[in-house]
């Protein structure tokens, strides 16, 4: 199989990846002890590893120059990063809480299967984004003014 290497990446996916790959190193766990503080752990245990080889994977997915292979490289970075956050978030023990690193990264987990799927359908990413920050157009013309007063009568 011949594997072409493009030089300039697909922005959105890269940009969701370098994302996610942040959001391992934030909290995702948090626990509270009674009267003795509290403490915290981040992605890097866990299902959270596959989270982060994920996201490597992700970002080198953007640099891949045939787009349907690009896609599905990205749509399957996506599903198995989610499939990792979901199982982390399952796996918390009692009296842990989620972290804000978890909740991050599976909102851009769930945005990277977003942007792998258009690509893969050929929704370009300015056309949505187009939607959001179009200014709204100014009125077309003005308000018509008001009727005269009456005239006074003619002596």
């Amino acid at each position: 199989m011949n594997i072409k290497i493009n030089t300039k990446p697909y922005f959105p996916t890269l940009i969701a990846s370098v994302i996610l790959f942040i959001m391992v190193f934030l909290p995702w766990l948090t626990v509270s002890f009674k009267g003795f503080g509290s403490a915290s752990a981040n992605g890097m245990h866990d299902w959270g590893i596959l989270t982060f080889i994920m996201s490597i994977l992700g970002a080198a997915a953007a640099f891949l120059a045939e787009k349907r292979t690009r896609a599905l490289g990205s749509l399957l970075a996506g599903v198995l990063a989610l499939l990792g956050v979901l199982i982390y978030m399952r796996n918390l023990g009692n009296g842990a809480g989620v972290g804000a690193g978890l909740i991050l990264a599976l909102i851009v987990s769930l945005a990277l299967i977003a942007l792998a799927y258009m690509d893969f359908k050929n929704i370009p990413f300015s056309s949505v984004t187009s939607r959001f920050m179009k200014p709204k157009a100014p009125p077309s013309s003005p308000p018509p003014a008001p009727p005269a007063p009456p005239a006074p009568p003619a002596k």
